[in-house]
């Protein structure tokens, strides 16, 4: 760890501060209220939706409903658009 925090700042001397603090536990559980409330709108317009880590497995029909709901999310909590992609498909199933 000792090594990974001197090689973060000294590419980003900036976030020295940000190390000791609990920084990444409270960022670790807005994202995960992020995800519960975005779990939830889907839930409410009948889109099954499977959380793995920070990111979702939804149908591919509703891809772009889903992104729309997760962009709108994370903007009301956080008040910053966050950037959502889509990372590949599995193969449709017949």
């Amino acid at each position: 760890m000792a090594r990974t925090k001197a090689a973060i700042v000294k590419r980003h001397p900036a976030l020295r501060g940000c190390f000791g603090i609990g920084l990444g536990y409270g960022l670790m559980h807005r994202e995960s209220v992020i995800l519960v409330h975005v779990l939830e709108e889907m839930r409410a317009r009948d889109i099954v939706g499977l959380s793995l880590h920070d990111g979702l497995l939804v149908p591919r029909s509703r891809v772009d409903e889903s992104r729309t709901i997760m962009e709108a999310v994370a903007r009301g909590i956080t008040g910053q658009a966050l950037p959502v992609t889509m990372k590949g498909s599995l193969p449709a199933v017949a």
